[in-house]
């Protein structure tokens, strides 16, 4: 002993305490990895899925006839086949 002031013990570490060592750092490598790349995405989905937009409610027509021009009548149509209210409409 070089150095008076520091105390030094003469102790031996079991294997196994390596082992669980190893083994809680292989976990928490895991645990991080987990909770960046895959948790954050499925938080986007539940709260897309969650919230309620526009996009949600919105019904477009694809090649409608060319003298469907009249906006009440597209309205009516479609609070006739059950769609509910229609709060917008634009042709």
């Amino acid at each position: 002993n070089l150095l008076k002031f520091i105390k030094s013990n003469n102790c031996t570490i079991p294997f196994a305490a390596g082992i669980y060592g190893l083994i809680t750092l292989l976990f928490t490598f895991l645990a991080i990895y987990y909770l960046t790349y895959h948790v954050p995405g499925k938080k986007i989905k539940e709260f897309d899925e969650s919230e309620q937009t526009a996009s949600d409610y919105t019904v477009c027509v694809t090649n409608p006839p060319g003298d469907a021009t009249d906006i009440n009548e597209w309205r009516d149509f479609f609070e006739q086949v059950g769609c509910g209210h229609v709060t917008c409409c634009t042709v």
